[in-house]
């Protein structure tokens, strides 16, 4: 599947498989948006 421009919205993407589900996204090519529980643990991840 063409995931290159795609568009992805990962809850609870910051910690475990929803970040891993978002980074390989990512690395796919696609424009990836994360939700979570706790903003710094957001901001950490959306900087990595």
């Amino acid at each position: 599947m063409e995931l290159r421009d795609a568009v992805a919205l990962v809850t609870g993407g910051s910690e475990g498989i929803g970040r891993a589900i978002a980074e390989a996204l990512m690395h796919q090519g696609c424009k990836v948006t994360i939700t979570g529980r706790r903003e710094e643990v957001l901001k950490d991840t959306a900087e990595n």
